[in-house]
């Protein structure tokens, strides 16, 4: 997060697969307020009992990037300027309580962006869901994410769950408003061994600089002068190249929260395009889409969007899905009797369950 007097940033990376570059697919979704939702478990995939189900009535619109179809985002940011990204955070448990309902963690990014507008409020219901791995429908049951989310007021929480506990990270406890793939302590401890956080090291500003991400986004914002660095998107977006996983690239998004603006750009399509949520009307139920993130288009994206329909997000979870098996297709073998088409469809009737057929 880049905050500034009259400056108010988020920047996101997503990469992929470290040892295959792949072009992960993605969509672009315009979520309504007012719209009847329900949860949706990968237990349900095979747990023995039912999950408990929670329904809800989003209460505010808003802008995701999905890997997985309409309601499992990657990240996003509300109509009332909250925002959430996740980071991969390796094989950790997330809380779990027999009483309350769960849910993947992609669909509780969406949650959040229904529910709330900020970050205290997000972190007052922190224990109200059981997450479930994104994993599942996915082949990694045991991995999970930890989250960055900020609102209008500049306010920003790491969230992190080790062994079965939420770690929240803010004010005093999170000083540096930056969060890579270790756990967000370990990197801020680091980080002081530095020169300009206490310690002597040189930090070295080089893009792409091997497992040194967390430093240099770090120095990156500490330094940022706009007489000098120029216009603020322009450098987050520049922090963001910076800390980018070599050969890994996939998309990476500025979310300009004071001016209700989200910037976004791909490695297969890297001209800049951008949507201003006041272009859009959260109060018509009708929900649009850019099918595919990755569409050669640059300047105003809002005219790539269409009308959401059922079809369209059913294709968009198939290729997304045989997308995710040709990109980690040495992490995993199907079960006897199982095939590529099986798993796909089992999967994707699952997490096309919750849009119904509308």
């Amino acid at each position: 997060m880049l905050a500034r007097t009259g400056i108010l940033l988020v920047g996101h990376n997503l990469d992929g697969p470290r040892w295959q570059w792949k072009q992960e697919p993605g969509s672009v979704f315009i979520n309504k307020r007012n719209c009847c939702k329900k949860s949706v478990s990968g237990y349900e995939l095979g747990a023995c009992k039912k999950q408990r189900i929670l329904k809800w009535i989003s209460k505010y619109g808003s802008v995701t990037f999905n890997c997985y179809g309409r309601e499992f985002p990657d990240g996003g940011m509300n109509e009332a300027g909250l925002v959430i990204n996740e980071m991969g955070f390796g094989y950790q448990d997330y809380s779990y309580n027999d009483s309350l309902p769960t849910m993947m963690a992609t669909q509780w990014i969406q949650y959040q962006l229904d529910n709330y507008k900020t970050v205290r409020e997000v972190i007052e219901n922190i224990n109200a869901i059981n997450i479930v791995s994104w994993g599942l429908p996915a082949p990694f049951g045991g991995n999970n994410w930890h989250y960055f989310i900020s609102d209008k007021n500049a306010d920003f929480a790491i969230i992190e769950f080790q062994d079965g506990k939420a770690e929240i990270f803010t004010g005093k406890s999170a000083k540096v408003p930056v969060l890579c793939n270790n756990a967000y302590q370990q990197d801020a401890e680091n980080l002081k061994k530095y020169r300009g956080f206490g310690g002597t090291r040189p930090i070295i500003l080089k893009p792409k600089l091997f497992s040194y991400w967390f430093n240099q986004g770090a120095r990156m914002v500490l330094m940022y002068n706009p007489d000098k660095h120029g216009h603020p998107v322009k450098y987050c977006f520049r922090i963001l190249r910076t800390m980018q996983r070599p050969f890994c690239e996939q998309w990476s998004i500025v979310y300009d929260i004071k001016h209700s603006r989200i910037g976004f750009r791909t490695f297969s399509s890297p001209k800049l395009k951008y949507l201003d949520l006041s272009d859009f009307n959260f109060t018509n139920r009708e929900v649009k889409v850019i099918p595919d993130i990755h569409s050669i288009i640059s300047g105003n994206a809002a005219s790539e969007c269409i009308p959401y329909t059922h079809s369209i997000n059913s294709e968009i979870v198939e290729k997304s899905l045989y997308g995710f098996l040709n990109a980690y297709e040495r992490s995993f073998s199907f079960k006897q009797g199982q095939t590529e088409e099986t798993y796909v469809e089992r999967r994707k009737k699952i997490v096309l369950e919750i849009t119904g057929t509308e």
